[in-house]
C-alpha cells in the first residue's frame, strides 16, 4: 500500500517504484532470514513452532486456544499490577 502511495505522489513508473521498494526491503530481509538460521536452525523459522504440541509447558493448546480466555480475562481486568525492581516485560506471578 506504502508502494502504491508513493508512486502516486512521486510519479513515474509501477514497476520502478516496485523495484525500489524490493531493493529497500532487501537489507532488512536478510538481516531477518540470518537471524532464525543462527537461532533456531532454518531461515524460514521465526520460533511459533516451538510455541505449539502437547510437549510445550507454558502453552499445552497452542498459544490462541480459548482455554486461555477466564486467565487473560482475569489477568487483564481483576489481577492487581506487579511492580519490579528491574527492567522486564515477563514478571512471573507469585506461584506461578
Amino acid at each position: 500500500m506504502l508502494t502504491f502511495i508513493v508512486w502516486r505522489v512521486r510519479g513515474g513508473s509501477l514497476a520502478g517504484t516496485v523495484a525500489l521498494t524490493v531493493v529497500g526491503a532487501l537489507p532488512f530481509a536478510a538481516i531477518e532470514l540470518a537471524y532464525n538460521l543462527a537461532r533456531w536452525g532454518t531461515p524460514t523459522e521465526a520460533g511459533y513452532a516451538y510455541l505449539s504440541g502437547a510437549d510445550n509447558p507454558v502453552f499445552p493448546y497452542g498459544p490462541f486456544s480459548p482455554r486461555y480466555l477466564p486467565d487473560h480475562l482475569y489477568a487483564i481486568f481483576l489481577a492487581r499490577q506487579r511492580s519490579a525492581s528491574h527492567r522486564s516485560c515477563c514478571v512471573p506471578r507469585a506461584g506461578a
